[in-house]
């Protein structure tokens, strides 16, 4: 019984998805308190992350696409070099979401990214137009990230993608 629940959570890729959802949760906490997320955090999740898709190898359960591996290295890197550059956000917001691509591939971690940024204009938006933020406040981007990841991964069970 045990072995088959084992089987069908690694099999169905839950795992990953268990272990983001707890990572992006704590992660999000952190970030609405100190407003930065501590490097060990993100090298943490990036380990168990790239330990995911290195047992779904080993088990057979999926394919590496290493085409996909490359291009998501060469976007986060090049995505953390923007933000550090510009300041538009923060560089550990850019690793998570490479983070959130590995585990889940390009497509979801796409969908969660737009999604996020429609969520925090949204809320943005509105607190600029009851006057409890300015223009220059900093608003934290993961706990968009954890709310978008979660949206997503239910509008995808639900349709079965």
């Amino acid at each position: 019984m045990l072995q088959k629940m084992y089987t069908f959570i690694i099999q169905r890729g839950y795992m990953g998805s268990l272990i983001m959802l707890m990572g992006l949760a704590i992660m999000s906490f952190t970030d609405i308190k100190r407003r930065a997320v501590p490097v060990y955090m993100i090298i943490v999740m990036s380990i168990l992350a790239i330990g995911i898709k290195i047992a779904e190898y080993i088990f057979g359960y999926k394919k590496v696409d290493v085409y996909e591996m490359f291009i998501i290295l060469v976007v986060t890197t090049v995505f953390v070099v923007i933000c550090v550059i510009s300041h538009i956000m923060g560089a550990a917001d850019a690793l998570v979401m490479g983070i959130i691509a590995i585990v889940t591939g390009i497509k979801k971690a796409t969908s969660v990214f737009f999604m996020a940024l429609m969520f925090v204009s949204i809320i943005s938006g509105v607190l600029l137009i009851i006057k409890r933020l300015k223009r220059k406040d900093t608003i934290p981007f993961i706990p968009f990230i954890f709310i978008s990841y979660v949206g997503v991964m239910i509008c995808l069970s639900l349709i079965h993608i």
